[in-house]
């Protein structure tokens, strides 16, 4: 088991142990399976999750739907913890994870009674909801912020390769170049010279790259680049996006260029990781 794996195994289990409650683990936008993570920490198998998804397929797809969909949606819009009712009327906590603004993924820990057991669909299914307790607001918040503190060592091993070690706007002092970052986060997927943040934060391009490279310990080159690889490994493990609309998404239009970039950073090709 890789040792970041292994690191959130043992940290599922305390907070297990600690709260007497199932968490479950599931990484990037796309909701993505940590396979080497045991069952219980990868996938609902819980008794009322397990008579809902025996009814059949359409059922364990709507399962999916919820994970893959729903809580990434819910969870990128508001970036805190919150309860969602799924389709058979049970609650389930969502803690989402960021580092930064990187999200990375999602806590799920449940499910709970969600007052509407008239939703499970069958008799097996609403003998399973009728044993779960609701959780009060209280509850839900102190078991996101325990969650989050178990969690937070871990942050900089979950993000991808290309992007650990770049800081965030939030982590850096200067204000010219804490706007700069700010700048390429929400400009990266298009062409950008190094004069425009510099006109920004009024100062020469020269004495911008060197200012820049001083406080965020990475060149500006290197920073836009691996803004844009992250969000390609993302969008490559997260979409059905082909090659060059990824390439192009991200800033990247050169397709070989892009590829040979993707390896340097993640130590596999683009085609690869999708796989």
């Amino acid at each position: 088991m890789p040792p970041v794996i292994e690191a959130i195994q043992h940290q599922l289990d305390d907070l297990e142990n600690a709260t007497g409650l199932t968490f479950i683990w599931k990484s990037t936008i796309a909701m993505k399976v940590e396979h080497k993570l045991s069952a219980g920490h990868r996938i609902h198998n819980q008794p009322l999750c397990c008579a809902v998804k025996d009814i059949g397929r359409e059922m364990e797809l709507r399962c999916m739907r919820n994970d893959e969909e729903l809580i990434s949606r819910r969870a990128l819009e508001l970036r805190h913890t919150f309860c969602l009712r799924c389709h058979a009327g049970a609650v389930e906590l969502i803690i989402p994870v960021f580092a930064g603004d990187h999200y990375l993924g999602a806590l799920l820990c449940g499910p709970f009674s969600g007052g509407d057991r008239a939703l499970c669909p069958t008799p097996r299914a609403t003998a399973e909801y009728d044993r779960l307790h609701p959780i009060p607001p209280e509850r839900a918040d102190a078991i996101g912020r325990l969650a989050l503190l178990a969690f937070r060592d871990l942050l900089p091993q979950l993000l991808p390769p290309g992007e650990r070690g770049l800081p965030d706007a939030a982590a850096i002092d200067d204000p010219r170049i804490r706007a700069a970052v700010d700048f390429l986060r929400a400009n990266f997927r298009r062409p950008i010279a190094a004069d425009e943040p510099a006109r920004l934060a009024k100062l020469s391009t020269s004495r911008f790259l060197h200012l820049f490279k001083e406080v965020a310990q990475v060149g500006f080159s290197e920073y836009l680049q691996r803004l844009r690889l992250g969000e390609a490994h993302r969008l490559l493990s997260g979409t059905g996006l082909r090659m060059h609309e990824i390439a192009d998404a991200c800033g990247l239009p050169d397709q070989s260029r892009f590829a040979a970039l993707f390896k340097r950073y993640y130590q596999c090709s683009p085609t690869d990781c999708r796989r």
